[in-house]
């Protein structure tokens, strides 16, 4: 299938200030927020585009919960040929996995109750911790305590979204990811995409999706449509508007969140985003009649996102009319142009000259790292970590950022998403004689590792963080001495 691209048109065309494009890129950069893609589009056309290097159109990015709008979506094509109803109830779907001895609570739980995060339930089961489980999601789930009466209590709970991926799998015999890959993807001219199942093979439903900026696009532009893609119904109207909270909105609570079929609503700004972990975000601004896409790496916990930067830099002032200081297309053309992630990795004056292999044993750790190897040439630094996964390559340029492919464990710093083939863009630099530091960015997610490595004789200590993660930013230090050198 041949991709589909949007028409592209200038900010002018769009009836959108290039200084209010410039200005949230300005407040997203002082408020610490690392971007790595924002598309944005009005009337169906991109009227802008940038990415960070190195992030690009064309590399796919770990959206998290993003993914829940897509689970959805699955959800509602079942709706829509009659396979699904808002009022089954959950349990009847998988009796093999309940309790030999449901609660009247549990018994009354409802498809519509699992969507809206109104199941009863009042603690998480998050991806990081489905990830970590061998054995039967389903199981798992029901296990789970239900101290509410479903429909009266919101809380966020990512199970009720696998469980209805599996539910949908239930009453379709397909995945999630079939349902959306043989209706969505073919209708809007996506690029296909992959999504992780749970152990007995269901798509994890609460994330797992990697999505390129204009598909995120693309899936946005359908629900602002209403469900409809060019003149053609995709998904049910009324799913969709279910969907916003413009039909049937959920009985809400005070102190309850606008939150909707896994759509968050932003009602004084009419803004609806599908949202996901340490910030994505595909939102819809109907008044505009606008589409916006953002990936980018937030805190765990920062109180301020990209999206806080949109609402104020962009979409308030649309819709407010706010008149906006002209500036030269040229300028907002550079700004999008030195959008630059990868670190400066000057050469020292005394930088070492080495061609030579070096390996550490490891004293022993909490991340069961056993062996470190460095391999040094002129342009190159190949480094290797063997622990209980085996041994991983990390294969970095010196001085350079060089593009490739790493199954290292990185999994405790990385909200437990662990992978055998990373996409990994891994530079090299020495900052003093004694300290090798590199920096390995993992490009189809938030995440960025930070390596130092410094030496004293044949003793020599290993450091790693991350920019972003659910857990720790840290991990405890390695020391190793040297056994082998050549």
């Amino acid at each position: 299938m041949t991709y589909q691209y949007l028409a592209r048109i200038s900010p002018k065309e769009a009836e959108v200030s290039p200084k209010l494009i410039f200005d949230f890129l300005q407040a997203c950069e002082r408020n610490n927020i690392e971007l790595h893609s924002v598309m944005m589009a009005r009337h169906g056309k991109v009227f802008f585009e940038a990415y960070a290097k190195p992030y690009g159109p064309d590399i796919p990015h770990y959206v998290h919960s993003m993914t829940k709008a897509f689970t959805n979506t699955a959800a509602g094509i079942a709706y829509s040929k009659g396979l699904l109803k808002l009022e089954d109830k959950v349990i009847s779907f998988y009796p093999e996995h309940a309790p030999k001895k449901p609660t009247e609570y549990q018994k009354e739980m409802t498809v519509k109750n699992l969507i809206t995060m109104r199941s009863g339930m009042d603690k998480d089961i998050n991806g990081s911790e489905f990830r970590t489980i061998r054995t039967s999601w389903i199981a798992r789930y029901f296990q789970q305590p239900v101290p509410y009466k479903p429909g009266t209590h919101y809380f966020y709970c990512s199970g009720n979204t696998f469980m209805t991926s599996a539910i949908v799998q239930k009453v379709t015999g397909k995945t999630a990811h079939d349902v959306i890959n043989e209706t969505i993807v073919p209708a809007l001219g996506m690029r296909p995409f992959t999504w992780t199942k749970s152990p007995e093979g269901i798509c994890s439903g609460n994330s797992g999706i990697s999505l390129c900026a204009e598909d995120i696009v693309k899936f946005g532009m359908l629900y602002l449509n209403h469900g409809e893609w060019n003149g053609k119904q995709i998904i049910a109207r009324d799913w969709a508007e279910r969907s916003l909270g413009l039909l049937d909105p959920v009985e809400r609570k005070e102190g309850d969140p606008l939150y909707n079929y896994h759509w968050m609503q932003y009602a004084s700004e009419d803004m609806y985003s599908a949202e996901g972990f340490l910030g994505q975000y595909c939102t819809l601004i109907p008044k505009l009649d606008m589409v916006v896409a953002i990936t980018s790496a937030t805190g765990a916990k920062a109180e301020i996102g990209a999206d806080d930067m949109l609402r104020d830099c962009i979409v308030n002032p649309l819709l407010n009319n706010t008149p906006a200081e002209d500036i030269p297309a040229e300028m907002l053309e550079r700004k999008r142009q030195y959008m630059n992630l990868t670190p400066r990795m000057l050469k020292i004056e005394d930088e070492p000259v080495l061609k030579e292999t070096r390996t550490y044993a490891v004293e022993e750790n909490e991340d069961h790292i056993t062996k470190i190897i460095l391999h040094f040439d002129e342009e190159n630094v190949l480094f290797g970590m063997e622990d209980d996964r085996g041994l991983n390559w990390v294969d970095a340029g010196l001085r350079y950022t060089k593009e490739g492919y790493s199954g290292v464990t990185a999994n405790y710093l990385h909200h437990e998403m662990q992978s055998e083939h990373d996409h990994i863009f891994a530079g090299a630099w020495w900052e003093t004689p004694n300290t090798l530091k590199m920096e390995w960015r993992f490009v189809e997610t938030a995440f960025c590792d930070f390596i130092t490595i410094t030496f004293d004789g044949d003793e020599m200590c290993f450091r790693r963080s991350v920019n972003v993660n659910s857990k720790a930013l840290e991990r405890p230090l390695i020391k190793g001495h040297l056994t082998d050198k050549r």
